[in-house]
């Protein structure tokens, strides 16, 4: 995909300095005294009548340094001009709209233009002009709002704007405000309109067209005067006039360098790295769906800071950000920027899948210079999905205490980058040692490869419940360790030893009651619940005569002791 991109600006990045001539440059003018498209060359043949653009009412161009098309507006019918011979053709239909300004955003190539609401107007109130943007293909004109706030240097308000240009470097909006005379340089927000400075006046009246060179160089045209001027957008003083004969009331402007074309491209991939090495290779796969922010790197130091700010407001935000991209379904992102200097690409980390890291920086630094017409390729960004998940299991739910308790674990690999076996370990909390992987291994490559899963085993003796804690720690290429953790409970029977004791060794014939003592010992290493106590003889002993065995809990290492009457006989002369 590509994307043309604006640098979105409140002002400008460096202090500016007087117009320069950028090498092979020319300007367009139209005449609007007799129609004519005009051409002034700086490297000469110095000016040139291209021609009758044979309609009547243009007061608007601007060009598009990166399609090199001269663009005019003939009062609300968008239409370009015919650079040899000044022909206009329509683009649309008319919008009704008289259009006094018109410029293009070299980044976007968004066409703005300053819609005429009154004209001449002055004093404390009026109706400012509306800043709109332009549909390059329909004509179709989408009102943003007034171009207000404007002042001249006495601080009356200014509500006509005649000229808009946008300044390749920076990105930002400038234009021409006047109240009928005391023309004055503006800045101009280009997303509301609204006027950010008034820079100050030109110096000679009836300023109207305006336009920059390539390298940040301001020039102006008047009406009255017929003149070509430099402009400093630091103060706005106008200087070096060059007289522009045949042609009169020069009321636009539009400035290109004939070398072109005023563009470079930043390209790259966003790509699953399957071998983990940071580079966009054989068995890598690209990605789509992924988001790319552009940012202007104004100090060149390849990195994002406060520095990088372009809205100066002294902080980098995302206001700051020039352009977004998304790769496509092979993984690719393109832009097309109409500037030179330096760009820093940020993958936003939060469109990779969950779960993801970079297996490369997440910025990639571009640096054109001050060249154009260049592609810097090859700003790619990988990313590894790792990911692993634990089931622990045993095969002797319950056991005797004393009894071996055995476990099995299962290490599934459910991500992207495989694990050599030195990153992968395995154990438990009260089980030693965990062997393995005991199976699993695939290919037998001593490698975790995605999808496969890895089987351990662990014994040993238990005396009383126990809960095992199993702990998965594998150590990817990038980022923090993966640590999984899974639990298996064993239920160990308790043990007790019974002592049954009567209360006297022997009784007369033919018998009696006889008092028995009962010791539950508990000899295991938790609390039993003594539930029921029953004898070969005398049945439940819980309801046994004078008894006082009942349910209880006897605690790990304590003897519950009670006791109970039964009737004893028998016949001393009987066989024994």
């Amino acid at each position: 995909m590509t994307a043309l991109v604006a640098l979105q600006l409140a002002g400008v990045i460096a202090p500016l300095a007087p117009a320069v001539a950028a090498p092979g440059e020319s300007c367009f003018t139209v005449s609007d005294g007799d129609d004519h498209l005009y051409r002034y060359n700086y490297d000469g043949p110095s000016y040139e009548d291209l021609g009758d653009t044979n309609v009547s009412f243009i007061e608007a161009i601007s060009w598009d340094p990166v399609n090199s098309i001269l663009y005019a507006m003939d009062a609300g019918q968008l239409g370009t001009l015919d650079q040899a011979n000044g022909d206009f053709t329509a683009i649309g239909a008319d919008s009704g709209l008289d259009m006094d300004g018109l410029g293009i955003d070299p980044f976007t190539g968004i066409m703005y233009g300053a819609v005429r609401r009154a004209d001449g107007q002055s004093g404390g109130s009026g109706v400012y002009d509306d800043l709109a943007t332009i549909n390059i293909v329909t004509g179709n004109v989408a009102v943003i709002g007034p171009i207000s706030g404007a002042v001249d240097d006495e601080g009356d308000a200014l509500f006509d704007v005649d000229d808009l240009a946008f300044d390749p470097t920076s990105g930002s909006l400038w234009g021409v405000a006047n109240a009928g005379g005391e023309d004055t340089l503006i800045t101009i927000n280009k997303a509301t309109g609204a006027v950010i400075q008034s820079v100050g006046e030109f110096g000679p009246l009836d300023m109207e067209g305006l336009s920059w060179n390539d390298i940040g160089g301001l020039r102006g045209t008047t009406g009255g005067g017929a003149q070509l001027w430099d402009i400093n957008p630091s103060t706005a003083v106008a200087s070096n006039p060059i007289n522009l004969s045949p042609g009169s009331d020069f009321e636009s402007l539009g400035c290109y360098r004939v070398a072109g074309p005023l563009s470079n491209t930043i390209t790259g991939s966003v790509f699953l790295d399957a071998d983990v090495n940071g580079a966009f290779g054989a068995g890598d796969t690209g990605t789509a769906g992924h988001t790319l922010n552009l940012w202007r790197d104004v100090n060149g130091d390849g990195s994002l800071t406060n520095a990088d700010d372009v809205t100066f407001d002294g902080l980098l935000t995302a206001a700051d950000i020039l352009e977004t991209d998304v790769s496509d379904g092979s993984g690719f992102y393109s832009f097309a920027v109409g500037a030179s200097g330096a760009f820093i690409v940020e993958v936003v980390t939060g469109t990779l899948p969950a779960g993801s890291r970079l297996t490369t920086a997440a910025l990639r630094a571009v640096d054109f210079g001050a060249a154009y017409g260049l592609t810097d390729p090859d700003n790619d960004f990988g990313y590894t999905i790792p990911a692993i998940t634990l089931a622990k299991s045993t095969s002797t739910p319950v056991i005797d205490s004393g009894d071996t308790a055995s476990y099995s674990y299962d290490l599934e690999n459910t991500g992207t980058e495989p694990f050599p076996l030195a990153s992968v370990t395995v154990s438990d909390d009260n089980c030693a040692p965990v062997t393995g992987p005991t199976s699993g291994d695939a290919n037998s490559n001593n490698v975790l490869d995605p999808g496969e899963t890895w089987g351990y085993t662990c014994s040993t003796a238990l005396t009383q419940d126990t809960t095992n804690t199993a702990t998965a720690t594998v150590v990817p290429a990038f980022g923090p360790n993966l640590v999984e953790n899974d639990s298996a409970f064993v239920d160990v029977r308790p043990s007790i030893v019974v002592t049954k004791t009567g209360g006297v060794a022997s009784i007369d014939e033919p018998g009696g009651t006889v008092t028995f003592s009962i010791d539950v010992e508990n000899t295991s290493l938790e609390s039993v619940d003594l539930t029921a106590l029953t004898d070969s003889d005398f049945g439940n002993l819980f309801t046994a005569a004078n008894t006082t065995c009942a349910a209880t809990t006897i605690l790990a290492g304590a003897t519950y002791s009670c006791s109970f009457d039964g009737l004893v006989s028998g016949d001393a002369s009987g066989a024994d």
